[in-house]
């Protein structure tokens, strides 16, 4: 461009702007990462209880080296569970692993959907695998995922009327300014939020209070259901409220009642 100005030549305003190196596109970030080489050992067993104990090069046995070892597997596996996000309320996660399991929420609320493929472990076991210092019961079980459902529609029911065929869609989480801290999700679109990914992806329910109670299922088809993936959903209405505070109290005026009454009988 220098050269093309020394030798007299007139360059427009569009002109220099198509000659000015364009700023480079972003690089992708890491997806993965590969720690440093080490020597471990490597263990396979069939499921049971073991002990373990390290042996010295002289046959000598390591003093404090003995642990307990315990190999578990899944006692059910290719059920679905999954994670409902409140719009209001994005920290507030829940899952939802049992096909008889409701889920409750008011009437016009919205919730996020994600779903997954999940096998079932012993409770006590999986959380210990995932932390030494977890606690949980032998006598439970609970689901664990193992890989996202993706593109797959949900459908929407009310009183057995399919309502809509839902699609999974990317979304943005964003944190709202001020000295009340929230959360707002937006779908994400590469435009509005440059140099960002997704938070995550789901599928986003709306409910009417007007329509009842619900039900969803993923549905390949229309005649092809995902087994395991229905689920109920109970809407509350606000305007019940004052009731169910009235029955939480209720016990509470009952013990009230005795109380005065069996100290009138011995004053």
């Amino acid at each position: 461009m220098a050269k093309r100005k020394g030798a007299g030549e007139k360059m427009t305003a569009a002109q220099i702007e198509a000659e000015m190196p364009k700023k480079p596109k972003m690089p992708e970030p890491p997806r993965s990462a590969v720690g440093p080489v080490r020597k471990e050992y490597l263990i396979n067993l069939p499921r049971g209880a073991y002990e373990i104990r390290l042996r010295a090069k002289n046959g000598t046995l390591v003093e404090e080296s003995e642990k307990k070892v315990v190999a578990f597997t899944r006692r059910r596996q290719g059920g679905i569970s999954y994670e409902v996000i409140p719009e209001n309320m994005w920290t507030v996660k829940e899952n939802c692993d049992d096909p008889s399991k409701v889920i409750y929420t008011i009437g016009g609320n919205t919730l996020f959907l994600r779903p997954f493929y999940a096998d079932e472990y012993n409770e006590l076991y999986y959380k210990k695998l995932l932390d030494p210092q977890n606690e949980g019961a032998a006598e439970r079980w609970m689901w664990a995922h193992k890989g996202s459902i993706a593109n797959i529609p949900i459908a929407l029911l009310s009183k057995g009327k399919l309502l809509e065929k839902i699609k999974q869609a990317p979304y943005f989480v964003k944190q709202t300014p001020g000295s009340q801290l929230g959360y707002e999700i937006f779908p994400y679109k590469t435009d509005a939020f440059p140099g960002s990914s997704p938070t995550f992806e789901g599928y986003k329910v709306s409910f009417s209070p007007d329509k009842g109670n619900y039900e969803f299922r993923m549905e390949k088809d229309e005649k092809e259901i995902m087994e395991g993936s229905q689920r109920r959903i109970t809407l509350i209405r606000k305007d019940r409220a004052n009731f169910l505070y009235l029955v939480s109290f209720f016990p509470l005026l009952v013990g009230l009642a005795v109380f005065v009454r069996r100290r009138r009988s011995t004053s």
